[in-house]
């Protein structure tokens, strides 16, 4: 809604029934002009736009995104819910698919020494697209380097006149509580903020394979 306000997008999907989650956040960085509905709303369309091709464009066709949620972290009136089509969240990847618990892995390069990189992992693997653990087919590498480079980009708002409204970041987390028991949550209020941008997203090659991913274990 203002300048400065952060943003948390949620997208959220299932891979074979098991559902899978990508949280991102945004930092306002500009005024959003000619608003129909909420800023947040604003924001959740130019990630459908802009960020959600490249995301399907690299994974199988198992994993379909059907909703995006977004709130401003610091005005709980500016709040958005998108229902996804299935043109619009379905993975573009053919062949067999890997389980859930095996995703490619970005990098979010941190700009801020007090802030820690970032990570992001995206399910649906081609087994087509791999060998011996690594993605090994160009194309893929390709959509992956693509995604990578769209993830880092400022989302902008306006058909005409585009304006980078929206800068990825990362979101350094509020300690609470008290010495060995520690507790961390997003800030509440513009004055608990601070963020890092992005200095770039890198592709690991390498499949990530976590165990709490796993049907039955974690979500």
């Amino acid at each position: 809604m203002a300048v400065n306000d952060v943003y948390e997008l949620t997208l959220k999907g299932t891979q074979d029934s098991q559902e899978v989650t990508n949280v991102f956040q945004y930092d306002q960085i500009a005024l959003v002009g000619s608003l129909s509905g909420t800023t947040a709303q604003a924001l959740a369309q130019s990630f459908i736009a802009q960020t959600l091709p490249a995301i399907v464009s690299a994974i199988h066709a198992s994993v379909v995104y059907s909703s995006i949620k977004t709130i401003n972290l610091f005005d709980d009136t500016d709040f958005d819910d998108e229902v996804l089509t299935t043109l619009q969240g379905e993975g573009q990847r053919g062949g067999s698919s890997l389980p859930t618990f095996n995703a490619a892995s970005l990098t979010f390069e941190s700009l801020h020494r007090h802030i820690k990189p970032g990570h992001k992992r995206f399910p649906g693997v081609s087994q087509s697209d791999v060998s011996a653990d690594y993605y090994v087919a160009g194309t893929e590498i390709t959509q992956l380097n693509n995604l990578a480079t769209q993830l880092a980009k400022n989302l902008t708002v306006g058909a005409i006149i585009p304006v980078d409204c929206f800068a990825p970041c990362i979101v350094k987390r509020v300690r609470t509580g008290a010495p060995h028991a520690y507790h961390y949550r997003m800030p509440h209020v513009i004055s608990e903020k601070v963020v890092s941008y992005l200095g770039g997203v890198l592709v690991n090659l390498l499949v990530s394979s976590q165990y709490s991913r796993k049907v039955g274990v974690g979500r």
